[in-house]
């Protein structure tokens, strides 16, 4: 049999003489990152249209210098300017709505002359004045009782009691450009404005 026991360990465990070493450094933030919107692009505010200037020969009207009667319900409006230039005035008579005989009377390169119409249905053609100084002289004789131009002294006020209306006019031949009649509309331009966004940006280290 064994003559010796078994020999017991003489040193027992040595167990660790560290703790576990935490970390000493805190987490490691990195600095925000800064973000932008997309930009829209600039938008125009709304511009107010500009008509054109109107046309010269549309601001210049015919000038009432005498009328036959006094009272005859007719003006400028009787005559249409159609062209003007510095030696001729071109226009038209406005007869809607009138009977009998209407004569104009007006000034030709060969003289005076005195046209006459009583078929009152179709429009006068466009007649073409000689001008003087400027300005056309034009009278327009309305002879309401005729029914031809056999019937009454042209381009001259009746003496028999018939009814009749008379209106002498001046006629501009050459007129001043036409001014803008309104200011030009400035184009404002605007952008939105855009805030700045700024995302958290997590720890990048334990």
């Amino acid at each position: 049999a064994p003559t010796e026991a078994p020999v017991a360990p003489t040193e027992a465990p040595v167990a660790p003489t560290e703790a576990p070493v935490a970390p000493t450094e805190a987490p490691v933030t990195v600095g925000t990152l800064t973000t932008e919107a997309p930009v829209p692009p600039p938008t125009d505010a709304p511009v107010a249209s500009t008509p054109p200037p109107t046309p010269c020969i549309d601001l210049t009207e015919a000038k009432v210098l005498l009328k036959s009667p006094a009272d005859a319900d007719y003006g400028s409006d009787l005559i249409s300017i159609v062209d003007m230039s510095s030696e001729t005035v071109a226009f038209d008579v406005d007869i809607d709505g009138l009977t009998g005989v209407v004569s104009v009377q007006y000034d030709t390169p060969t003289g005076d002359i005195c046209y006459s119409v009583s078929n009152l249905t179709q429009p006068i053609p466009t007649i073409e004045a000689v001008c003087y100084d400027g300005v056309a002289s034009v009278t327009v004789f309305i002879y309401f009782d005729a029914a031809s131009e056999d019937e009454c002294d042209l381009c001259k006020i009746p003496t028999d009691g018939s009814k009749y209306a008379a209106v002498q006019f001046e006629i501009p031949c050459v007129c001043e450009p036409a001014q803008p009649t309104d200011a030009p509309v400035a184009t404002v331009t605007t952008e939105t404005p855009v805030a700045p966004t700024e995302a958290p940006v997590a720890p990048t280290e334990a």
